[in-house]
């Protein structure tokens, strides 16, 4: 338990990071700080943005520590070797994401860098999130045992929906930081929609009894939804307001939530994933003839 609700701590702490990175884009104060690691000499700005830049090189720097304690704990507790390296992944992502952080201000903010930092913070939530999920306590009960009689296997597709929505999630900062038009992310929130409503509709019919994949399928479908109404919000926002005016405050809780939902998206489908190739497998040769 102790373990988990580190890994769970892990977790909240990377969607705040989410959030403030994304408060730094909308707030254009990513060269509040200039100089990294240490603050140089610059334009002063204004006090808003300077906490804002704070709190997310903290937040960073903090999650870097805290992801380190996560590895020396798991290798110290003679986890299983998957969990050691789940969590060696994650202290290199964690460093990664950090070092492009830093050459973004460094190199003033290129877009390629600050699309690559953006994916790379919603990847590493995705990371934390398994780990909470493979540390609960239910976890250390016995498969179900479920037989994955469709093909495609469900696995398949439930392992594709993480890695479509991070697509998206990198379209999405591509578009922020100017990029990318908008039509890439509008075609990607499609593939994305029908991909969430076709394993949800499956698990939810073929699997409707089995607690731990009904759940979390109910939840990813919710929040997928949710994900939507916020992008066309963010969408809507950004048209009805004046180009000079693009940090107005309507723009930026549509534009944060948008991103951050983005997220719970990630965690939600990452959360799934887990789970289905935990409980189901591949039936028998003759189950299967």
């Amino acid at each position: 338990m102790g373990l988990h609700r580190y890994c769970v701590l892990l977790a909240v702490l990377a969607f705040l990071m989410v959030l403030a990175g994304a408060l730094v884009t909308s707030r254009d104060a990513g060269m509040a700080v200039p100089g990294w690691p240490s603050p140089s000499g610059g334009p002063s700005p204004t006090t808003e943005r300077l906490v804002l830049q704070q709190v997310h090189r903290t937040l960073g720097m903090l999650l870097g520590t805290l992801t380190l304690v996560l590895l020396v704990w798991v290798v110290r507790a003679g986890s299983p070797r998957w969990m050691r390296w789940l969590s060696l992944g994650a202290f290199l992502l964690v460093l990664f994401q950090g070092s492009l952080g830093g050459l973004a201000v460094l190199c003033g903010l290129p877009q390629s860098v600050s699309i690559l930092h953006a994916s790379a913070a919603q990847l590493f939530f995705a990371l934390s999130a398994a780990l909470a999920a493979v540390t609960a306590p239910s976890w250390q009960g016995e498969s179900l045992g479920l037989e994955d009689m469709g093909f495609p296997p469900l696995r398949v597709f439930a392992s594709a929906v993480p890695l479509v929505v991070l697509a998206q999630a990198a379209l999405g900062a591509a578009y922020r930081h100017g990029a990318l038009g908008l039509m890439p992310h509008v075609l990607g929130a499609l593939v994305v929609a029908g991909l969430v409503l076709l394993v949800a509709t499956i698990v939810l019919t073929q699997y409707s009894e089995c607690r731990a994949l009904a759940k979390p399928a109910k939840r990813l479908l919710i929040i997928a939804l949710h994900q939507v109404v916020l992008g066309v919000l963010a969408y809507v926002a950004r048209i009805i307001t004046d180009e000079a005016v693009r940090s107005s405050p309507l723009v930026v809780f549509a534009t944060v939530a948008h991103v951050a939902l983005g997220a719970l998206t990630i965690g939600a489908s990452v959360i799934l994933a887990v789970q289905v190739w935990r409980h189901l497998h591949s039936p028998a040769p003759e189950t299967a003839r």
